[in-house]
């Protein structure tokens, strides 16, 4: 992948991630079901990773099914608990608090695999948060920090070990092949949390 498409890509995610965050805010605020809500994310997901990557995907590997399945379970958690969590904050100090996932990077890379933190990544994390800061205008919310946002907290943890996984473990892998599995994994763990955990809870 070259320069500008990488810069492309991340630019389009960034653009996704905000828009998703505003979504979850809306759905849950409609009372949508976190497992109904994560489910179709999941399906689409999958869908349009057939349609992008299907000759890639039909070509993978038990190895890189596996890998891709442990790191599709690994972000599931992770929007699964920060659709919890949106629900009892704002979109602004979720989308802040989901992007310190950076902070965690390093810090698993450090106790997972043993590798030092690099002084460059830490001044990295410094201004990246403070841009996320800027760009969120979390800096004019209210200071209180509430169930919701320990929620965000938690996903961001999921966020950073899925990405370090990957960048150590599932190093060299087929991102295809991840986008599929946490498509997946997304709309299985999502239809299952609906079906077992919320229809029963509400026949309750």
């Amino acid at each position: 992948m070259t320069k500008n498409k990488a810069n492309l890509l991340l630019f389009v995610v960034a653009i996704f991630w905000g828009l998703g965050t505003c979504m979850m805010k809306l759905a849950t605020t409609a009372n949508l079901s976190t497992g109904l809500l994560n489910a179709i994310r999941g399906f689409i997901f999958t869908l349009l990773s057939l349609a992008f990557f299907g000759k890639r995907i039909i070509r993978m590997t038990k190895k890189e099914f596996k890998l891709a399945l442990i790191a599709g379970l690994i972000n599931t958690c992770g929007f699964i608990i920060q659709t919890l969590g949106i629900a009892s904050t704002t979109p602004a100090k979720c989308g802040f608090i989901t992007a310190t996932y950076i902070i965690f990077i390093p810090i698993f890379v450090f106790f997972v695999y043993r590798q030092k933190i690099k002084i460059n990544h830490l001044i990295s994390i410094v201004f990246a948060l403070i841009g996320m800061a800027i760009l969120t205008g979390i800096y004019r919310e209210q200071s209180q920090f509430n169930y919701g946002d320990l929620l965000s907290l938690i996903s961001a943890m999921f966020f950073g070990l899925s990405i370090a996984y990957l960048g150590n473990t599932a190093k060299g892998i087929d991102f295809s092949i991840v986008a599929f599995m946490l498509g997946i994994s997304l709309m299985v763990v999502g239809t299952i949390w609906w079906l077992l955990i919320e229809k029963l809870k509400s026949v309750k």
